[in-house]
């Protein structure tokens, strides 16, 4: 809880920080509009070039699938059976099949299904076809490349327009189509690394993020404060919360679940191995368990940091419209700080995800 809280309000603190910085950059909304947008284009630029060397260059190439059927967890019969038939060589480990070693353990042969392959320590298998295989770099090359060529058309040649949309019309179309897509990508990178695998369940999600900025968009077109429209947002603003709010359920649900699954793989395995103590085998085992109970700290920290990041763009439009009427010079404070959290939380959130690229398969 305390975690949560201080990550709460540090990214605040920045945000706030962001936003006097860029009110110090011009005399006027129109200055200080287009160097936000020049300085969040830059961010961007960095850091979309940054993550194509990394991937060129550092073998950032971790990929999750994405299955047709749910993902099942080892049983205690089954891991016993894994582990009698594991062995190391030259410190890595191996599985034997007939007078075969191979470094991944093959799926049940009761599933009734072609033979793949799954991570020895990843607690989990699936039975049926894969549907497809997603790579973190590239989804989060792609954000990165969106949100980029968004800020750059709106300080450059949309720049005009941009200044209409902001002024007259009080609504940045550009934006909420912007975050159409880069949401949508980001949550499907975030599903993936917190284990929902499964396409069905997957697509829906994505479906009711995409919703979710449609309904900022339609927040945005309602011109009128009487009631009866105010009351309208405020429906819509809800929906978003809910329609936002469930993909983030099952990312924490499932994510809980397969935490739970690898930590019950982790406890059988070391259980069966203090019956057979004093091997290479165990040893092995005993530091490669180790890493990954470190690993799954950082994995959390890094879930809540991304979940809290998620919900800082509702808890500006809220207070953009829903505390006093929205004049231009309002919705102005407002565009600014849409891009001083953009330039915060979608650089922590793409490093935190792009970190994913760099986990072994």
């Amino acid at each position: 809880i305390f975690k949560i809280f201080l990550i709460i309000f540090l990214l605040i603190m920045a945000n706030n920080l962001i936003v006097k910085l860029i009110e110090r950059l011009g005399d006027t909304d129109e200055e200080r509009l287009k160097k936000s947008n020049q300085i969040a284009s830059g961010v961007m630029l960095i850091n979309t070039l940054s993550q194509i060397y990394l991937k060129i260059k550092k073998d950032a190439q971790f990929q999750f699938p994405v299955y047709y059927d749910k993902i099942n967890g080892y049983n205690k019969e089954e891991i016993t059976e894994l582990l009698g038939k594991l062995t190391v060589t030259n410190s890595k480990l191996q599985y034997t099949i007939g007078n075969a070693k191979i470094d991944y353990k093959p799926l049940n042969s009761n599933c009734g299904c072609e033979p793949m392959f799954t991570n020895i320590l990843s607690g989990s298998y699936s039975c049926k076809s894969k549907f497809s295989n997603v790579n973190v770099a590239n989804t989060m090359i792609l954000f990165s490349g969106i949100t980029l060529l968004s800020h750059l058309l709106i300080s450059t040649i949309l720049f005009k327009k941009y200044l209409i949309w902001i002024k007259k019309d009080k609504t940045n179309f550009l934006r909420w189509i912007e975050y159409f897509f880069t949401s949508s990508i980001m949550i499907t990178s975030i599903v993936g690394l917190t284990g929902i695998m499964n396409v069905e369940e997957i697509a829906p999600l994505i479906i009711l993020t995409g919703v979710t900025n449609m309904f900022g968009l339609a927040i945005e077109s309602i011109k009128s404060n009487k009631p009866k429209y105010m009351n309208v947002k405020k429906i819509l603003f809800v929906s978003g919360f809910l329609t936002q709010g469930y993909p983030w359920f099952r990312i924490l649900q499932s994510f809980r679940k397969r935490i739970q699954e690898q930590n019950n793989f982790f406890d059988i395995t070391e259980e069966i191995l203090n019956e057979n103590q004093h091997s290479e085998l165990e040893v092995v085992l005993r530091q490669n368990i180790k890493n990954f109970r470190g690993i799954q700290k950082i994995i959390t920290s890094s879930t809540i940091s991304l979940f809290i990041s998620y919900f800082i763009f509702p808890y500006i439009m809220y207070k953009q419209y829903f505390k006093g009427i929205v004049t231009s010079k309002k919705y102005c404070r407002g565009e600014i700080e849409y891009i001083a959290a953009s330039i915060i939380s979608k650089t922590s959130l793409v490093w935190q995800i792009f970190g994913g690229a760099f986990r072994e398969n």
